[in-house]
């Protein structure tokens, strides 16, 4: 299967990723506003495969690094099927197939900021967690909070997971961080994934390399992806 990739200089990419690039179910517009890149900016598109490995980052995974499989999920903070995902399904996959040693679970971070404004603040917020070895807790506070992610929310849900305020917010002033959310989500795009959560799963080794077995956007039930990680382990026997 081939999807288009893009070469981007470093200001076009600031400015397709700020004019909301990754729009849910909207297609077209996302052909749009490459078309219109390609014009202006002399952008040259060129066919690529989609991705046959990617790589985990440590501080977004959990489980054993010895674990055969792995799961990764591209999410939004302010995705309501990425929190119902979060909420629901993950800690059944957890309980029966991370804990065990079975499976190795990763989050990348996507944020569909055509709709979700503060969607990138949060995946940035949660990135610096990262560097303070909570990114979960982050992670997982993002996803309760009930309103919007703006910086005073933000700053609240760190403090509650006990984060240092003036570590994070001298990470999320010296752009690294949200240059690594814009990989991830080049990196989802590629896969050609509609939205969030979005998902890639397949064998894993134990320097945290994936091949990709099979991908898919939207939510799917704990037992849906039970049984596609069960026949992953039963490949691997």
């Amino acid at each position: 299967m081939k999807t288009l990739g893009l070469i981007l200089p470093a200001a076009a990419l600031a400015a397709f990723f700020g004019a909301g690039y990754w729009m849910a179910g909207r297609t077209s517009d996302v052909e749009v506003r490459l078309a219109a890149l390609e014009d202006v900016a002399g952008i040259k598109r060129a066919p690529v495969d989609v991705p046959g490995t990617i790589a985990l980052k440590n501080e977004h995974s959990l489980g054993s690094a010895a674990a055969p499989i792995a799961l990764v999920v591209y999410t939004d903070f302010e995705c309501p099927f990425c929190a119902a995902f979060n909420r629901d399904e993950f800690p059944t996959i957890r309980k029966q197939y991370v804990d065990s040693g079975k499976l190795r679970f990763s989050v990348k971070l996507m944020p569909v900021i055509e709709t979700h404004p503060f969607a990138e603040t949060a995946a940035t917020a949660a990135e610096c967690a990262g560097r303070q070895g909570k990114f979960f807790e982050m992670h997982d506070a993002l996803f309760l909070n009930d309103g919007p992610l703006g910086d005073d929310a933000v700053r609240t849900v760190a403090s509650q997971v006990g984060l240092n305020g003036s570590m994070l917010a001298a990470c999320m002033a010296d752009g690294t961080r949200p240059f690594q959310v814009i990989e991830d989500s080049n990196e989802g795009r590629r896969f050609e994934f509609s939205g969030t959560p979005s998902f890639v799963i397949g064998p894993v080794d134990s320097k945290g390399m994936m091949t990709v077995s099979e991908h898919w956007s939207g939510n799917r039930r704990a037992s849906d992806i039970a049984g596609m990680i069960d026949e992953l382990l039963a490949a691997k026997r």
